[in-house]
């Protein structure tokens, strides 16, 4: 969430978010990093527990800093926030890891059961008859034969929310680590390509089709992938084999285009027929110990391992080339 939403929640509705942008900018935030793993505040630090250690009147000591850029994504549930030494509440917040299983949509489907309980609509209602007849009929029909399900459907109703959205997606047919969070903010931060997230995968390919033999060095390099009229050149990628006999090879990529792995592979000269996500930043499948289906809300540990890649300085130097970026646009608009 960006830090002006968070100070704007924590201070009360009294205060603008123009107020509360011109105090960030003026130096009076300060943000603790709590993705480095250390422990962030201690009673015995502070007599309170709510103030910042040295009041926040030094620039990046240890692992808090004073943040001056309200576009600054904090990480709900790991970072603290203070103004001008006063700790502040944070919003609500919800974080699953899912072990997603094969035919199974990433999305929300509308009208359908799931899709109706986020937004608290009744079954058999107008508003729900409504939300079916601009729905997707092909999607509602497989759902209703129970030749298709979304992940939403797999959630008990405490882990549902009308906010929860995933963070990178996975097509239909593909299986593993997906993560949803109902904060947008961490969404963006995980699917930025200047994030430099890592992403694994596990995929069987088609034996009649073998890569091309100079298929590292292609990845290394960053495979050129034909979407419409152009090329799309990926960011330098990984491929290794896993087992020649199944035809089984590991892949990290650090983008999310739409059928980014099928798409290298296809331009490798080869064809994915099972994939698997195994890995989404250092938090990896087997950490989770899910079964296929299975959902639960993730540790501060699990979430810290998903954030390991997203420090403190990551994230300013995300904040600060997008304050470059809206400084630009002004200038031209």
């Amino acid at each position: 969430m960006r830090l002006d939403g968070v100070v704007s929640f924590g201070v009360g509705n009294g205060v603008s978010r123009g107020c509360v942008q011109q105090m960030i900018v003026e130096g009076r935030v300060c943000v603790i990093d709590g993705v480095v793993g250390c422990d962030i505040i201690s009673e015995s630090e502070t007599a309170s527990g709510d103030e910042c250690p040295n009041n926040c009147n030094t620039h990046h000591q240890q692992n808090h800093s004073i943040v001056t850029f309200p576009q600054f994504q904090v990480i709900l549930g790991l970072d603290e926030v203070f103004v001008e030494g006063k700790k502040v509440l944070q919003p609500d917040h919800n974080v699953v890891v899912m072990n997603k299983p094969l035919h199974c949509l990433s999305e929300r489907v509308r009208g359908m059961s799931s899709w109706c309980r986020s937004r608290g609509i009744a079954i058999g209602s107008e508003e729900h008859l409504n939300a079916l007849q601009k729905g997707n009929p092909n999607l509602r029909r497989k759902i209703e034969d129970g030749t298709l399900s979304t992940v939403y459907d797999l959630l008990s109703p405490d882990l549902d929310h009308p906010a929860l959205g995933v963070c990178g997606r996975l097509d239909k047919d593909t299986s593993g680590l997906l993560i949803m969070a109902t904060d947008g903010g961490l969404q963006q931060l995980l699917a930025h390509p200047n994030s430099h997230c890592a992403k694994v995968y596990t995929a069987t390919l088609d034996p009649l089709k073998p890569l091309d033999e100079d298929v590292e060095e292609n990845f290394k390099r960053g495979v050129a992938i034909k979407g419409g009229k152009r090329h799309t050149h990926c960011r330098p990628a990984l491929i290794t084999t896993l087992n020649e006999e199944t035809n089984t090879v590991n892949i990290t990529i650090y983008e999310g285009f739409k059928h980014q792995v099928k798409r290298m592979v296809r331009s490798c000269g080869s064809r994915v027929v099972k994939l698997s996500r195994l890995q989404f930043g250092r938090l990896s499948l087997a950490d989770t110990e899910l079964g296929e289906g299975e959902a639960r809300k993730m540790t501060c540990d699990e979430l810290r391992l998903l954030c390991a890649h997203l420090n403190m300085k990551a994230r300013l130097l995300l904040a600060s080339t997008q304050s470059q970026v809206a400084n630009c646009s002004t200038v031209f608009m």
